[in-house]
């Protein structure tokens, strides 16, 4: 029993997160673009590709990314806002 229960709570974990680290996803009614860098138990680390570069990490809630974001390919640029 135990075991089964350990298993079911592994699962449920690792299927939390609808995105992964290092994709890109956009918004679909704004086109903002995020950069996912971090995915942590309840929120995820993204930043936002504003003027043609990365602005800085910030946290958002699993709750935050519903249908309205879909994958993208990535912008390039080594630039981060300072």
């Amino acid at each position: 029993m135990r075991l089964l229960l350990l298993l079911i709570v592994i699962i449920s974990l690792i299927g939390c997160a609808k995105f992964k680290e290092g994709e890109c996803i956009q918004n679909t009614s704004d086109s903002t673009i995020y950069r996912i860098t971090s995915v942590h138990f309840r929120e995820y680390t993204l930043q936002g590709w504003f003027d043609g570069k990365w602005g800085l990490p910030v946290n958002g809630s699993f709750d935050t990314f519903d249908s309205r974001y879909v994958k993208v390919s990535c912008p390039f640029s080594e630039k981060t806002i300072q």
